[in-house]
């Protein structure tokens, strides 16, 4: 009997380096990273929409079947080109340069580390959330009912939206309101 095909996305990550050996023997594992071999476009663009076909169809299917309605593969594609212009744009030596000219302790103890807010929290909080998403994952696949119910149950269990930024504190510490530095004080 041909193996169900299951994708695996930053296949390069932590976890997913960790689940890879035993979802391999019992799916079809398609890898997908932003390494050269599993990249989403191999014909990269920051102006033309251009992603692999298959992953294309693969992407929009499956937010077709998680929620009622999803992108068109256009729409996809165009996310696919948005995140290439901000990892370009946050990546290149220009970002570099801002991040150490505003690398000041001023702007660490406002903005990463103090009273209100520290970074790791955030970082724990979002990396055992990764984890648990990840096993309940592993699990759905394991036990190979994708029933409308077991899909529900899924879903429910994960209290997954389509994003893992959790700014309202109910998988870790809410966002503080922090008020603005001063410019004199965050450029210092």
């Amino acid at each position: 009997m041909a193996k169900r095909r299951v994708v695996i996305t930053g296949a390069a990550g932590y976890v997913a380096q960790r689940m890879f050996k035993a979802l391999d023997e019992r799916w079809d594992v398609v890898p997908i990273d932003i390494r050269d071999k599993t990249r989403v476009t191999k014909r990269s663009s920051l102006l033309r929409l251009a992603a692999e076909r298959a992953l294309v169809d693969f992407a929009v299917a499956t937010f077709h079947a998680m929620w009622s309605d999803g992108p068109t593969p256009r729409q996809w594609m165009g996310w696919v080109r948005s995140f290439a212009q901000f990892g370009r744009m946050v990546g290149g030596p220009m970002a570099l340069r801002n991040s150490l000219r505003l690398r000041t302790p001023g702007n660490r103890a406002h903005y990463f580390h103090c009273r209100e807010f520290n970074f790791y929290d955030f970082w724990e909080a979002g990396r055992a959330r990764g984890i648990k998403i990840a096993n309940r994952a592993f699990e759905y696949f394991e036990h190979a009912d994708f029933s409308p119910e077991a899909q529900a149950r899924f879903v429910a269990d994960v209290a997954f939206d389509g994003s893992l930024a959790e700014p309202l504190g109910l998988y870790g510490p809410a966002l503080p309101k922090l008020p603005a530095l001063p410019p004199e004080q965050a450029a210092a």
